[in-house]
């Protein structure tokens, strides 16, 4: 959800508090895209109006599966970059590498399947060293200018930290040059300080999952709580089904001490015209498995993640067969991946901001990414791609292409380093034929 605010404008206590309470059912929201993500779904919190019948409460966890299915298609190798400038790229993995990036981005991107978007705050540490942080987007709130671009203006982020106190609750305003804080109780914002920082922007980046910031099994949460319901109550079929009562046709005067003889000594003595079954709840199981089974079909169809372990992932498939089957959850990678991009970028300005502050002038704009999608690897395929393409782009686009090269940029300077060994290994040996004596 955008919360939109005239360019220039400074925001007050009551206008920090009016945002608060309009964010209140996106913050609901996206608790509840979370519980899903952890299996704590609907059915679990059922009530049955008839307490004496079963009520399993049968969790399903689809949402867990299509996040780390797609968490792990999308950032299951790191992300690669690449500059024309080797100082300010070394620079920047420097910070990159110092954060723990790879696992990092990881996270981001899970935040991001989940909740439709993911926030990172960028500090300094008492170092003085550059840092980058995952925070929750249950308690963010981003504020936008209403120019066309919808630049950043503010950061809002709130949190319990005072155990002693668990109803206050500590509010941090990000503007482009300084942090504000207060302390919330209720709806009173008590003000703490005001510290400068050296961003120039809004130290947050913000990364998206698509525009309508929508998680990846938020449209098929319905879908999910009727397999869960239709999975429990037929358990409970089953359950009912073992408690099934015997029916007694002609035998009126049994009693207790009777019922009590016959499940002791296992026999039944009845009347000529007596008879005994038992009294169950016929259940079609052919009408209820194919429900369940079109109900994970569109669960898996719309949130085009597929099930791994349908017999059409079996065999030894090609890269190119593998993508076509794949067609659908790569259209929604390609999507997060330009939002990712952004992202990325917007970590990167922060980061060179305060090179610039150092003295160092570099734009982030040089840098470039390389993103690889994390499939079981045909190394030969790829390695033929390579061969075709050498010579037509760049050795490290070349490079990039195998699924074994992490750096390409690093893989360059170590072959180049491989082969000034072996050319200064045949200039001597060269020298030593020169001067080697002639024998007569």
């Amino acid at each position: 959800m955008k919360y939109i605010i005239p360019k220039g404008s400074m925001l007050t206590a009551k206008d920090i508090q009016h945002i608060l309470n309009q964010y209140k059912s996106d913050e609901a929201r996206r608790r509840k895209l979370y519980d899903y993500y952890q299996g704590k779904h609907n059915i679990i919190y059922r009530v049955l109006s008839d307490s004496n019948k079963p009520n399993n409460k049968i969790v399903n966890a689809f949402p867990n599966y299509i996040t780390d299915m797609i968490t792990g298609y999308f950032m299951g190798n790191p992300v690669v970059y690449t500059s024309s400038d080797e100082d300010y790229l070394e620079k920047l993995q420097d910070v990159l590498d110092y954060n723990d990036e790879q696992n990092h981005n990881v996270e981001i991107s899970k935040d991001q399947s989940i909740y439709g978007v993911a926030y990172e705050l960028l500090y300094l540490d008492e170092n003085a060293d550059i840092r980058f942080k995952k925070i929750n987007p249950q308690n963010t709130i981003l504020i936008l200018n209403n120019t066309l671009d919808e630049d950043m203006l503010y950061g809002i982020r709130y949190y319990k930290n005072n155990i002693l106190n668990p109803d206050e609750i500590t509010l941090e305003l990000y503007s482009l040059y300084d942090i504000t804080t207060y302390t919330m109780e209720g709806e009173n914002l008590k003000f703490i300080e005001r510290v400068d920082h050296p961003f120039r922007m809004v130290p947050i980046a913000a990364y998206y999952n698509n525009e309508e910031e929508m998680g990846d099994f938020e449209i098929v949460m319905s879908l999910v709580d009727a397999f869960d319901k239709l999975a429990s109550d037929n358990v409970n079929d089953f359950e009912q089904f073992a408690d099934a009562y015997l029916k007694l046709k002609g035998m009126e005067g049994t009693d207790s001490d009777d019922v009590a003889a016959m499940r002791e000594n296992r026999v039944l003595i009845l009347p000529e015209d007596g008879d005994a079954d038992w009294l169950i709840k016929q259940i079609n199981d052919t009408y209820l498995q194919n429900t369940l089974e079109s109900i994970q079909n569109n669960i898996h169809k719309f949130s085009k993640v597929p099930a791994m372990t349908d017999e059409n992932f079996g065999g030894n498939l090609s890269g190119i067969a593998l993508r076509y089957k794949l067609i659908g959850l790569e259209n929604k990678v390609a999507t997060k991946e330009s939002y990712f991009k952004k992202g990325l970028q917007r970590r990167i300005e922060l980061i060179t901001n305060i090179f610039y502050t150092l003295g160092s002038q570099y734009d982030y704009r040089d840098i470039s990414m390389i993103f690889s999608r994390n499939l079981p690897a045909n190394e030969k395929e790829a390695a033929e791609l390579a061969n075709m393409l050498w010579g037509i782009v760049s050795d490290e686009t070349v490079l990039a292409q195998l699924p074994f090269v992490n750096d390409p940029a690093k893989e360059i300077e170590k072959k180049n380093s491989q082969l000034s060994i072996y050319s200064d290994f045949e200039e001597n040996v060269e020298n030593e034929v020169e001067n080697e004596p002639i024998s007569t």
